[in-house]
């Protein structure tokens, strides 16, 4: 037996704990070249397709799209393990960003009910995520995979050129959520019957409520799924097709693993808005000691600006204020990159550092 001394002189602790490199997105959101896809990304966000169709229709009610967009139908609230009528879009956004958690929630609510506004609410954001994730996803590929930079118009030139594989990416997971859904909506046709049509979806309660497991399940692999189609688009430059074959394949074959990793880059997100606020807090205390008569204009009620100085205070002092949520969706979307590259080394034992591997492989068949 070897009894030999060995001395340790470096653990690489990375290799050990590969989740380790999910806490990069913390440092690659302070990247001004991923910054600025999301600024754009959170620019458009603020356009929702119903103030389109309010703006072309002549339609100016009081309600707003923010009332609009958090407001679930539903039939009661007092049934028993009614976990939807308490988890909403506000609960959601609390742990990710805004944009995010509207993806979630059109998506919960498109299986609650199926409005038509939540179906374009829905397709508007991942069309938005898609397009920017896209890029924000190269941008995190190079440098993580190649230490190269990426710059924001060369990223966003990636994207636009593989839109037609975000899109089908897209479509292909918003299709699949809805196919899930019809059986539901044929069964609750079926109830509405005044015949034995109604008795006979009755009869049949326990298949429908394995049915709407079976529905839930489905629309969060999908939405997770199509997560990581984004960072298979930009990393490996992958059709969507493939991407979203990807996305769900690695969710399905390490579920636990998955949830631990999407677990750590919300946690990660976080951390970058805390850093984020705490920035922005310390230097407006700073500024706020020095120029107190600036920061008074800043106090309830504010009143509308009179002249071009004002004007330019309160716009930058409102894009300041997004700073952190800015922060916590480059974060976010930067992790769920570093997340499938993760899974990709677990899944087909590829190495970190390779990317455009699906360009790669078709250019060699």
């Amino acid at each position: 037996m070897n009894t030999d001394l060995v001395a340790v002189n470096r653990v690489e602790w990375a290799k050990l704990f590969p989740g380790i490199h999910l806490w990069n997105s913390v440092r690659m959101a302070f990247r001004i070249r991923i910054l600025i896809p999301v600024a754009v990304l959170m620019l458009f966000s603020t356009v929702e397709p119903q103030e389109l169709f309010d703006a072309e229709s002549g339609n100016t009610s009081a309600q707003t799209i923010t009332a609009r967009r958090h407001r679930i139908q539903r039939a009661t609230g007092d049934l028993p393990f009614d976990i939807a009528s308490q988890i909403g879009h506000n609960s959601v956004e609390v742990v990710v960003p805004e944009q995010i958690a509207t993806i979630v929630s059109s998506t919960g609510s498109l299986l609650h009910h199926g409005s038509r506004f939540q179906f374009l609410l829905l397709t508007w954001n991942m069309l938005l995520v898609g397009i920017f994730g896209v890029a924000i996803a190269r941008s995190t590929a190079t440098e993580f995979c190649r230490s190269s930079r990426t710059g924001p118009i060369a990223a966003i030139k990636y994207s636009a050129n593989r839109l037609l594989a975000m899109l089908l990416a897209s479509f292909l997971a918003i299709g699949l959520v809805a196919l899930v859904v019809v059986p539901l909506a044929l069964a609750g046709m079926a109830s509405e019957a005044q015949n034995w049509v109604a008795q006979l979806s009755w009869f049949c309660w326990p298949v429908i409520l394995v049915l709407a497991i079976v529905a839930i399940l489905a629309a969060s692999t999908m939405v997770i799924g199509w997560w990581l189609s984004l960072g298979a688009i930009g990393t490996d430059d992958c059709s969507g097709a493939d991407a979203l074959s990807r996305g769900v394949n690695y969710f399905l074959s390490h579920k636990l693993l998955a949830l631990w990793y999407l677990f750590q880059v919300v946690l990660a997100s976080l951390i970058a808005k805390l850093i984020g606020w705490g920035i922005v807090g310390a230097a407006s205390s700073l500024i706020a000691s020095r120029m107190p008569n600036v920061f008074a204009r800043f106090r309830p009620p504010i009143k509308a600006a009179t002249d071009i100085p004002e004007v330019v205070l309160l716009n930058t002092q409102t894009m300041l204020q997004q700073l952190p949520n800015a922060l916590q969706l480059a974060a976010f979307l930067s992790g769920l990159t570093l997340m499938y590259v993760l899974l990709r080394q677990k899944e087909d034992a590829v190495n970190l550092t390779e990317i455009d591997g699906a360009a790669k492989m078709n250019s060699a068949h």
